[in-house]
């Protein structure tokens, strides 16, 4: 039977043997999602275990804040809630960056001043050509303080942490997403002082930079601290290399 070369030809002969009609029908069918669709945040994991050698922690924090909030790292509008159970809680978040830096502050005045944490989360912007009016985008937030050592070494010395040592970070997560090719490129950004705009094939992914004295005075922060903040969404779009392929397993020795 030279037609028999897999082991499902033999069964199809089985089947026929026995008859189509008599082979009872299967009412359900076990297929995994992932195979139905293509989730785009489904890559997210592999941010949460790149982050955590770095010694980072996963921070996680109430989507509504105040008003001065809003615009303290982007001019983007705010999206008000039309029934906000306080003031604390009357915007919609603009950026992750604010969350972050109280959450330092907890720690500052818990006698905690080393800490690195990363946010993914979603923030709002105000768009009036959206039919809702809101324009919603996944983000990734980081921040560490200053000074603290990174526990990298160079030359028998603990390395620092600071701006640097965020870039760094950034890049290494970045490569290993599939955003090829990165330059930072100094900008001007809100909030920040030292700012660096992250871009790729013409593309901006975020800005990191470290948080000037005025913000960090409004938050009710001492400690110096580095942050970043990346387009989850837009990473997403144009990561290369990044998804798995197969193939037949060769059905003669070599």
């Amino acid at each position: 039977r030279p037609e028999l070369t897999q082991p499902v030809d033999l069964i199809e002969e089985v089947a026929r043997l026995a008859g189509y009609d008599n082979i009872p029908a299967v009412e359900g069918v076990d297929v995994r999602f992932q195979a139905l669709i293509d989730d785009p945040q489904a890559f997210y994991s592999q941010v949460r275990t790149s982050l955590v050698p770095w010694g980072f922690h996963e921070h996680m924090a109430n989507t509504l804040t105040r008003r001065e909030f809003t615009g303290l790292f982007t001019e983007a509008g705010a999206i008000e809630m039309q029934n906000p159970l306080s003031t604390e809680m009357a915007f919609l978040r603009t950026s992750l960056i604010p969350g972050l830096v109280l959450a330092v502050a907890f720690n500052e005045r818990r006698q905690q001043r080393s800490v690195q944490l990363f946010e993914i989360g979603a923030v709002h912007h105000l768009d009036e050509a959206a039919y809702n009016r809101t324009r919603e985008a996944f983000m990734l937030g980081l921040i560490t303080t200053i000074g603290v050592n990174s526990g990298a070494v160079h030359w028998k010395i603990q390395a620092p942490k600071d701006l640097y040592y965020l870039k760094g970070v950034v890049s290494v997560l970045l490569e290993a997403l599939g955003v090829p090719a990165m330059i930072f490129s100094p900008i001007t950004a809100r909030g920040l002082i030292s700012a660096l705009e992250v871009i790729s094939g013409g593309n901006t992914f975020g800005v990191l930079g470290e948080v000037n004295a005025e913000v960090r005075d409004l938050l009710a922060l001492e400690t110096p601290v580095v942050v970043a903040e990346l387009d989850l969404s837009r990473i997403g779009q144009h990561r290369q290399g990044a998804g798995a392929a197969y193939r037949d397993v060769i059905p003669y020795p070599v």
